[in-house]
């Protein structure tokens, strides 16, 4: 690391020569100094929790020095730490939106939805998801992590046509009658720079983090280039109208670069740490050159997987300038700083971590396993006793006997050349190995469920017993996610809201839908700053985050069942939450809206009533040309002398001839009713052959019974 370290009589502070300066510059100084010493106690064992976690051993060798042993690392950290992840990430983010806005009050609820889509476009392009995956991770295997949640001020480059006037052949601009302007046309595409304009979530390593055991304070180390401090500041200049950093002290250091590295002064590396007093409301960048371990213990956690960092890394500035102090910037008024452990200890800051519960016995597992191993090469390569009189090809013995090695005797053991006994594991031996996996699984609280059942006979082999472990782990994982819903999710919400409505100048167009746009959901919608004021509530739609999720689903499609019976059941409500528990992407606009069906039953509602009214239409006009057919025959109700009515009988019908004919029985048009004659004939066989198709397969006559 090069020692960029000012000269002492510019360090320090903004001004140099005013005392109040110079105590805040001591005290600031001495608060990290104390914090920093408290994480010290710590480094090493995360150290040693991070090298579990990526399965490296010390090399094993034989009492010769030379032959390796067996060096297996069962990966039982690896696998817990990264199942907990997914699981953390599948809880909170398996379908989208994955939280729901709430107005605090009633007149907050209209501006909920707006602020809905905005935070979730803005959390989206401030990459969220890799962010929190990378605090689940340090968690699981430190037992503690934090997250830094502030506003980013750099820029991004976009693409964008430019436009150009129109110019006529005389070279002048063609002039639109219309406006009385300048016409323009596209022009080339030129690059434009951009504010991010959105939350900064950085995921904190563990050892850039430091909390005061008595709460209250908290800093993180963090490290820019000088090129990035200068974007940074420039931009929060045109925003806020003043400077992110003290001018005197970035022109400090801009000299003091020039100096040391003229050639290449803007990458140079400075290290701050950015302090948060929540007791006096007020934040503190300093430059903090003096936590050399810190890049110690990256280079060691590096190592362990061959490689190195320092070497690697640009050149780190070490002053102590004081860059800003003033109240915190945001309205919200919070420590930008969240943090959070696996396990918390009580009267503990940091907790046990995923990796720190199993280390112990992981170790001892790894120990088991290596002995069998070693046990079985021993007794493939056999040791052997030999007569040092006699006469023996050492160097063909030798290609031979790795890695047992011979052992020297005075004598004749054998006939001059004699194998030394082995020990072959029984299958006894190997029950130690699932009694140190139960145990692992027992105190992590992770099972390795899908591999229930196969081999070992003290595996859980029913599906209830399957179900048990999976529910029993559940428990543990649903403390977990209470931890990072109430420390971390619930914060950050609240902030990055509270952020977008102090810093959102300008309308933000958000994609809500990808189905093309119509005239009865828009593609886009516009959302102005105005429409996102107030103050909400943030519910994570993962609340049933700790269920297995074929319970859930199982569970769900039972109450839909029963439920769907019932005048209870509301269709739509129980439709939207089943394609959530299914996982169903786009629900919203797979289903109806409620104005949607209301109009469609309204619809089915009318043309039914129009059904009606055409039935009773023709129900009047059949009856008319009945009574008028009546009339032709001389049938017709109230003719005749007397007025006396003439009915027709069911039985008498007109013949072709024009006269009526009583024929007799039942009339042609009326079905048979009763048992039809002779049905008792057929067998049971043909009836059933019948109903499954026999008569189609030309087996219609199987079955009859002869009379």
């Amino acid at each position: 690391m090069l020692n960029l370290r000012p000269d002492p009589v510019n360090a320090g502070v903004s001004n140099p020569e005013d005392p109040a300066d110079a105590l805040l510059r001591s005290k600031v100084l001495k608060y990290l100094v104390r914090m920093l010493d408290f994480r010290r106690q710590y480094d090493q064992r995360r150290a040693t929790f991070y090298r579990q976690y990526v399965g490296q051993r010390d090399a094993q060798k034989f009492p010769d020095n030379v032959t390796n042993r067996a060096n297996t690392f069962v990966p039982y950290a690896l696998s817990n730490v990264e199942t907990i992840v997914s699981r953390v990430m599948d809880a909170f983010f398996s379908f989208d939106p994955w939280f729901e806005v709430d107005g605090a009050t009633q007149a907050d609820d209209a501006a909920s939805d707006a602020m809905s889509l905005i935070l979730l476009k803005k959390l989206q392009e401030a990459n969220l998801l890799d962010a929190f995956e990378s605090l689940v991770r340090n968690i699981v295997i430190y037992g503690h992590g934090g997250i830094k949640v502030d506003w980013n001020w750099d820029f991004k480059t976009v693409l964008k046509p430019s436009m150009v006037p129109i110019t006529g052949q005389d070279g002048q601009p063609v002039i639109d009658p219309s406006t009385g302007q300048p016409a323009m046309q596209m022009g080339p595409i030129k690059p434009f720079a951009v504010p991010m304009a959105c939350p900064r979530i950085t995921p904190i390593d563990v050892y850039d983090l430091m909390c005061d055991p008595d709460g209250g304070i908290l800093a993180q180390l963090t490290e820019r280039t000088w090129i990035e401090m200068k974007r940074e500041n420039e931009a929060y200049t045109q925003a806020k109208g003043q400077p992110l950093y003290y001018p005197d002290a970035m022109a400090r250091i801009e000299a003091r670069l020039k100096v040391v590295c003229p050639d290449d002064y803007e990458s140079v590396i400075i290290r701050y740490a950015e302090l948060w007093n929540v007791y006096e409301g007020t934040v503190t960048t300093i430059a903090f050159g003096d936590d050399k371990e810190a890049m110690a213990w990256k280079d060691l956690r590096a190592s362990f997987r061959a490689t190195n960092l320092s070497a690697y890394k640009r050149k780190i500035y070490e002053g102590n300038e004081v860059l800003w102090h003033g109240p915190n910037p945001f309205d919200h008024q919070r420590n930008a700083i969240l943090h959070t452990s696996f396990i918390k200890l009580p009267n503990e800051l940091y907790g046990l971590g995923g990796v720190e519960i199993i280390s112990d016995l992981n170790e001892s597992l790894n120990k088991f396993v290596n002995m069998v191993t070693d046990n079985w090469n021993l007794g493939i390569n056999r040791r052997f006793a030999y007569d040092v009189n006699a006469d023996i090809d050492h160097e063909a013995l030798n290609q031979m006997n790795v890695p047992g090695g011979k052992v020297p005797v005075n004598g004749n053991p054998g006939e001059v050349l004699f194998p030394l006994p082995i020990f072959t594991p029984s299958a006894g031996d190997y029950e130690i190995l699932d009694l140190y996996k139960g145990m692992i699984e027992m105190t992590s609280g992770v099972s390795d469920f899908y591999a229930k059942g196969s081999g070992s006979p003290t595996n859980n082999k029913t599906a209830t017993g399957i179900s048990s472990v999976i529910n029993e782990s559940n428990f543990r994982f649903k403390m977990f996610i209470r931890n990072l819903e109430v420390d971390i999710l619930q914060p950050l919400l609240f902030m990055c809201a509270s952020m977008i409505q102090q810093f959102m100048t300008d309308q933000e167009e958000v994609l809500i839908t990808k189905n093309p746009a119509g005239p009865a959901i828009p593609k886009w919608q516009v959302i102005d700053p105005q429409s996102i004021i107030g103050n909400f509530e943030f519910n994570l739609v993962a609340a049933n985050y700790a269920t297995s999720k074929t319970v859930r689903q199982r569970n769900l499609m039972a109450f839909m069942a029963q439920a769907a019976q019932s005048p209870y059941w509301r269709q739509g409500e129980g439709l939207r939450e089943l394609g959530k528990v299914m996982e169903i992407r786009n629900i919203d606009e797979l289903l109806k809206s409620d104005q949607e069906v209301q109009m469609e039953q309204q619809e089915a509602m009318q043309e039914q009533r129009r059904e009606m009214l055409m039935q009773e239409v023709v129900q009047t006009e059949s009856q008319i040309a009945i009574a008028e057919a009546h009339a032709k025959l001389g049938l017709g109700r109230g003719g005749g002398s007397g007025g006396a009515s003439k009915k027709v009988s069911s039985a008498t019908r007109p013949n072709p001839s024009g006269g009526l004919k009583d024929r007799g029985g039942r009339p042609p048009h009326v079905q048979h009713e009763g048992k039809i004659p002779g049905a008792d004939s057929l067998s049971e066989a043909k009836l059933t052959g019948q109903q499954q198709g026999a008569n189609a397969l030309g087996l219609e006559g199987m079955g009859v019974v002869p009379h």
